[in-house]
């Protein structure tokens, strides 16, 4: 006696390179729309599928270690101001911390509110982002998180502008110490 097919059974298939997804299978009844709500929240916005997805890229060297766009300078400053829709985001006060000493000579670091800068040069619009101390709370890797808690708040941001302002391009500024000066290194992504 067999038991396949099974009278109910679902095959869930995700895409990481085109963050799609697609289920096939035996559908028990109010099962397919409850997957798909499910689906549609988690490859909207989970970091862990943005992490397989560059963990996946990096073992089948699909990336460049190096970012490929140029510093900015007295040459190529001018694309900053051009028609096409481009955001600075600086994430370098995401993640901000008080030290004290206590009673037995330790330092102790307690986390304080920080914030997150969007400019928008073409429009001189500041976009300015709080974040509550309470996002740290019971969290490890703090300094990866302020970068995920970022890219969440700047992709909320973007979902929720219309489509003729949201951004083509966005620069996000790490402030880097170099030898006399401080430069800033310039990562962009293409929309």
């Amino acid at each position: 006696m067999s038991i396949y097919p099974s009278p109910t059974g679902v095959l869930v298939a995700i895409d990481l390179a085109y963050n799609l997804y697609s289920g096939y299978g035996n559908w028990f009844p109010g099962a397919k729309p409850l997957l798909q709500q499910g689906m549609a929240k988690i490859i909207k916005a989970n970091p862990a599928m943005y992490v397989l997805r560059e963990r996946i890229r990096k073992g089948l060297q699909l990336y460049s270690s190096e970012p490929t766009e140029p510093y900015l300078s007295s040459q190529n400053y001018g694309e900053l101001f051009s028609n096409q829709v481009i955001w600075f985001v600086d994430d370098t006060n995401v993640y901000r911390v008080t030290i004290h000493k206590t009673f037995e000579g330790n330092l102790v670091t307690k986390p304080i509110n920080g914030a997150i800068f969007i400019f928008n040069p073409r429009t001189g619009q500041l976009f300015l982002k709080i974040i509550h101390t309470s996002v740290w709370a019971g969290q490890k890797r703090l300094s990866q998180l302020a970068k995920w808690k970022t890219a969440e708040e700047v992709a909320a941001l973007i979902r929720s502008l219309p489509i003729e302002e949201q951004p083509k391009q966005i620069i996000v500024t790490r402030k880097v110490r170099s030898v006399n000066y401080f430069r800033y290194s310039i990562t962009a992504m293409q929309f």
